[in-house]
């Protein structure tokens, strides 16, 4: 009679575990998905940047359609630059002429800085600054008395502008 073997069969070893292939692999996937991600921010804060930039060229823009308009009953409008007072409390404002029956360019006719507000005697920190330029160009038909006016932001930090157009009636 052969011999019983009381012994349990040997259980195989394998464990629950990464081989070192696997581990390299996942550390490379992870690596270059983080590369990807962290190169995805200078573009990212750049957009930001010139949608901010942007943002204030229209809201400059808008501020000065909206002086120009608010007097309809003459051809000769003006806007304000009104300073900060906290800043510049020794600045008047500035009240600026524009001609709306006559075709005109006025080459920076304001200095501002990233809040709006003008500044005077100097810039003192350009890459801040807004140049404006308005064109007026009165439209061929007569009776409807409209003149295209055209705000152009430059933005000297970027040295890009931002041109906006109107129609202004001349007088009503």
């Amino acid at each position: 009679m052969p011999a019983v073997s009381f012994l349990r069969p040997k259980a195989s070893r394998q464990r629950a575990a990464f081989s070192l292939i696997e581990i390299i692999l996942a550390v490379a996937v992870i690596a270059f998905a983080l590369t990807a991600i962290l190169g995805m921010f200078p573009v990212a804060v750049g957009a930001a940047t010139d949608s901010q930039r942007e943002t204030q060229a229209a809201l400059i823009a808008r501020s000065i359609f909206d002086q120009l308009q608010a007097r309809p009953e003459t051809p000769t409008r003006y806007f304000t630059l009104v300073p900060d007072a906290d800043d510049n409390p020794d600045q008047d404002s500035k009240q600026i002429t524009i001609e709306l029956a006559k075709q005109n360019t006025y080459h920076d006719a304001a200095v501002l800085d990233s809040d709006g507000k003008p500044l005077g005697g100097g810039v003192s920190d350009p890459a801040k600054a807004y140049f404006v330029d308005i064109a007026v160009n009165p439209q061929a038909s007569p009776s409807d008395k409209l003149s295209q006016v055209t705000v152009t932001v430059k933005a000297r930090s970027a040295s890009v502008s931002y041109p906006f157009s109107t129609l202004i009636r001349q007088t009503q």
